[in-house]
């Protein structure tokens, strides 16, 4: 995949491939770095041992940039985790990163994916919603933040279409 940096109209070429165990730690870098309960390089290695689960990186110049873990149970996905790194944002790597997993899905014979955004993170709603996510509940306090606060999670579902997107 190539992208353009906006500022310069300089290519970038991004891969998106499943990640290695050895990645936990990049894995768990950025998932720290971007999300505000960031999980450790052995839940990250967790994640990626299980069978059920399915990982894939956003990879630039031998970098790992974004990933996205997610589990896959009968014939539905979760999203469990996405994320990218902060300098490079709004490029399309998280686009992207579900398209993959929506492909791999349709692949198995999944008939849908679920996940949960917080209320406050519009980036990523208007995100899901460009990909054909819909509101399909809401779950109250369910984000602790580090002020004590809480927010919602908004439960988003996409249908799978009969085709790769």
């Amino acid at each position: 995949m190539t992208l353009y940096n906006a500022n310069k109209l300089l290519p970038i070429v991004v891969r998106v491939r499943t990640p290695l165990q050895s990645e936990a730690g990049c894995i768990s870098r950025i998932h720290e770095e971007n999300l505000h309960e960031g999980w450790g390089e052995f839940e990250i290695q967790s994640f990626l041992n299980k069978k059920c689960n399915i990982s894939f990186v956003a990879v630039m110049r031998k970098k790992i940039i974004g990933f996205l873990i997610a589990q896959y149970l009968i014939f539905e996905g979760e999203v469990i985790s996405l994320a990218v790194d902060h300098r490079f944002r709004r490029l399309g790597i998280a686009t992207r990163l579900v398209v993959e997993l929506h492909n791999k899905l349709l692949h198995r014979g999944g008939h849908s994916i679920f996940l949960e955004v917080d209320e406050t993170n519009r980036s990523a709603i208007n995100l899901y919603n460009r990909l054909g996510f819909q509101q399909i509940s809401l779950r109250k306090s369910y984000y602790k933040k580090p002020d004590g606060r809480s927010t919602d999670a908004l439960v988003l579902r996409k249908s799978l279409c009969s085709h790769k997107l």
